[in-house]
């Protein structure tokens, strides 16, 4: 995303940048068993977290940070309850964020 940064700074004109974070077909062991906060899904969302927080930093140096709109997506949605194995299936949820 520092990347992303830079080339808005630098006066790119690309309206829409891609990212990707591999890793969230989790259908097994998304969770720890014994704590539900805490396991695979949880360090994932963590890690997409601080990558926005740098994000938003590194855009408020630059003084761009009123100028983008940035959002998360799957190509694929969730089911929202957990199967037996401590991982979600394939399914109609799909969180989106928004942030900027």
């Amino acid at each position: 995303m520092r990347s992303v940064a830079q080339l808005i700074s630098g006066g790119l004109k690309t309206k829409v940048y891609i990212l990707n974070v591999n890793k969230f077909d989790t259908h097994s062991n998304q969770v720890d068993e014994n704590d539900t906060t805490t396991g695979n899904h949880q360090v994932l969302l963590k890690t997409v977290s601080d990558a926005i927080e740098a994000f938003q930093d590194d855009l408020k140096l630059l003084g761009l940070e009123d100028r983008v709109l940035g959002m998360t997506f799957s190509e694929f949605g969730r089911q929202i309850a957990s199967n037996a194995s401590y991982g979600t299936d394939h399914g109609e949820a799909a969180p989106m964020f928004l942030f900027g």
